[in-house]
């Protein structure tokens, strides 16, 4: 922890260039990794509980990066056409599809399993300053929250 996260680089669900840890820079990021379909439904109660819980004056940003390397290109449409019928588009800008460096992200966050997402908590100079360790539970969510500065 404490170290700055190296750079994620792709595209926004919405089709602009984005990278962290300059997305949001400033300001505390929640940054939620999904590396699977399986995931999605964990990734999708960690981004509700942050908004029902902090709301639109959060002092936290939530984004989320959706690792697709693994799926081959040739169904690569098919997946980002899923994942936009499933998200609301006001999340599209906020929303990173990350094509390359899958290896390295799961070593980085200790990834155990494809079927839930790894979430972390950036400072506004990009410092990991919590990671998650398992799937969404509000035991979790309650010392990510906890992390959070008001």
């Amino acid at each position: 922890m404490g170290e700055v996260l190296p750079p994620v680089g792709g595209e926004t669900l919405s089709g602009k260039p984005a990278e962290l840890p300059a997305m949001g820079a400033g300001s505390s990021r929640i940054v939620v990794f999904s590396f699977s379909k399986a995931a999605s439904a964990d990734s999708k109660q960690w981004n509700e509980r942050v908004a029902k819980d902090l709301g639109a004056d959060s002092p936290a940003i939530v984004i989320t990066a959706i690792v697709l390397e693994a799926v081959p290109r040739l169904f690569r449409g098919m997946a980002i056409s899923g994942i936009k019928s499933d998200m609301p588009r006001a999340l599209w800008d906020k929303t990173i599809l990350v094509y390359k460096d899958e290896a390295a992200w799961k070593k980085r966050l200790a990834v155990s399993s494809d079927k839930h997402a790894y979430v972390l908590l950036l400072d506004g100079e990009g410092r990991a300053r919590w990671m998650s360790s398992g799937a969404f539970t509000e035991a979790e969510y309650g010392r990510l929250r906890k992390q959070i500065p008001e």
